[in-house]
């Protein structure tokens, strides 16, 4: 989240054979679902491309829709980093803690599991959070924010802590492992990023808290 306003998307479709039923399926409901994003954000499609048939004698890949998207931002002081920036910073999670585990690294990697009901998008609530983000964005005090997605909490935590070199002592259970969308990480340090987040989209009316980690 580096705090630009989204434009466009190009997309890349990665399945495997669709004349097989399921696989079928998954790239038609893999497009409709971008098709809705897309018009409820109202971000055109502006290209792509898709790869098809990938797939082994062990079968084929799992579904992997990939986007890129190209924002606006209006102040390149507010271009806002991945990574920690400052020691001493608070870090905040804006969003629930989640609890969705089906589908994720956790479950595939841990447990070996590939089944149960993915994570479920809100779009409405996704919007009002990417807004009240960048509203926090602007007070000029969060100096970073990092999405929470596959990996969840942990992961992110972990990223935005080696690729600013410092380390992360936080603990990889399955709560902080989850999937769950609409979630972000922040690094702040003073003024009212609280204050910012109380009275944004969010607050009036998603329910997402603004939640500073213990620890």
């Amino acid at each position: 989240m580096s705090g630009r306003v989204p434009l466009a998307v190009t997309d890349n479709l990665n399945f495997g054979n669709p004349h097989q039923p399921e696989i079928f399926w998954q790239l038609r409901e893999a497009v409709n679902g971008l098709a809705e994003a897309c018009r409820f954000f109202h971000t055109p499609v502006t290209g792509g491309n898709v790869s098809l048939y990938n797939q082994s004698p062990a079968g084929a890949i799992a579904p992997t829709p990939t986007v890129g998207m190209v924002g606006l931002i209006s102040d390149e002081k507010h271009i806002t980093r991945s990574h920690f920036q400052h020691a001493g910073d608070s870090i905040l999670l804006l969003g629930d803690w989640g609890w969705e585990v089906a589908g994720t690294m956790y479950a595939r990697e841990i447990h070996g599991l590939r089944t149960g009901h993915m994570p479920q998008i809100h779009l409405h609530r996704e919007r009002d959070l990417q807004e009240t983000v960048r509203a926090m964005i602007a007070t000029g005090h969060v100096h970073s924010a990092h999405d929470i997605s596959d990996g969840g909490l942990a992961l992110a935590w972990w990223k935005a802590a080696w690729a600013a070199k410092s380390r992360s002592e936080r603990g990889s259970t399955c709560p902080a492992t989850n999937d769950s969308t609409s979630r972000f990480s922040m690094n702040a340090g003073s003024g009212d990023c609280f204050g910012a987040a109380r009275s944004g989209p969010v607050a009036r009316g998603s329910g997402a808290p603004a939640i500073r980690p213990p620890g």
